[in-house]
């Protein structure tokens, strides 16, 4: 197969989520490349095709076949993921950069952890002195604002809304991401935060980029508990145990962007990875009223089980 990869030297090196990142692009929200992985990626401009040739699957916005997936977010860029390796990305004319990196760091890097065979979940994670927390969950349950809520009592963090899981001799760890946490204007206001020293993650929505180095694990932690946020019908505020079938359905439901995954013929590899996760993590549903709570009180019932 054809190499797509720049043979230019790279303009900016990084890191995320156990990879070296050789970029063309400008990205501040990442780390600095510090040597602390040697495996290499590449992230480039080109030019992407409209169509993927021989594409098996597709969806609204995407094509897919063997390592291959091209996604397009309209007005915006499109990004053609290869080999676990490269994002080439092919940017609009009326794009704003902030945009651009918004779905290169989220559904193009998430893609190319999918086809080096990774467990990616939909989470956000913290350091705790007893291993690290992942909080799944949709868009809008909490998962970002509990962060905030952790890291203001001075826990460490690893992640925002991406959560890499990889096997090590001695277990599963978390890869560290990038130092940023993506919270909406309400929530910023709630944390005391003025929007006013915060950039937009896309000048069109009322959500805010929060840099924070200090507080950013750089380092992998192994893997302790997976919560799953949830809505509780009763209005209850408590954490159930998850277990069997259901716990393998709601990794699956909470794997992040599952729809690729066909397409690049990684279904039995992913579900692989699922059994894997449930077998050696507890998972468990951290059910919340819809209103009427504060975070300070999810906080408390998550260390009181951590604790037990």
């Amino acid at each position: 197969m054809t190499s797509f990869l720049s043979l230019e030297k790279p303009k900016y090196r990084y890191q995320a989520f156990g990879l070296a990142i050789d970029s063309d692009i400008e990205c501040n929200e990442l780390s600095k490349n510090e040597g602390l992985f040697s495996e290499t990626i590449r992230i480039q401009y080109g030019k992407v095709p409209d169509f993927l040739e021989d594409s098996n699957h597709h969806g609204a916005r995407f094509q897919a076949k063997d390592s291959e997936i091209i996604i397009r977010v309209d007005n915006i860029a499109k990004y053609w993921i290869r080999n676990g390796n490269v994002i080439i990305v092919d940017k609009h004319a009326a794009s704003d950069n902030q945009a651009v990196k918004l779905f290169l760091l989220g559904s193009a890097l998430g893609a190319l952890l999918k086809q080096k065979h990774y467990l990616v979940l939909h989470a956000s994670v913290i350091a705790t002195s007893r291993g690290a927390l992942a909080f799944c969950g949709p868009s809008g349950v909490g998962k970002s604002t509990l962060t905030q809520a952790f890291i203001k009592h001075g826990f460490q963090f690893l992640s925002d809304d991406l959560c890499l899981v990889k096997e090590d001799k001695d277990g599963l760890k978390v890869y560290p991401g990038y130092p940023q946490v993506k919270l909406w204007e309400d929530t910023c206001t709630a944390f005391c935060q003025p929007v006013q020293e915060l950039k937009k993650v896309r000048q069109d929505i009322n959500k805010y980029a929060l840099p924070n180095t200090h507080l950013f694990c750089k380092t992998p932690r192994f893997l302790k508990h997976v919560y799953i946020l949830s809505v509780d019908p009763h209005d209850r505020l408590h954490i159930e145990d998850v277990s069997g079938p259901e716990s393998f359905e709601l990794i699956r439901k909470n794997t992040y962007r599952f729809q690729f995954l066909k397409g690049m013929g990684l279904q039995s590899i992913h579900f692989k990875l699922c059994s894997d996760l449930i077998k050696q993590i507890p998972i468990k549903r951290l059910n919340r009223p819809t209103s009427g709570f504060k975070v300070e009180e999810l906080i408390n019932v998550i260390v009181q089980d951590l604790t037990l």
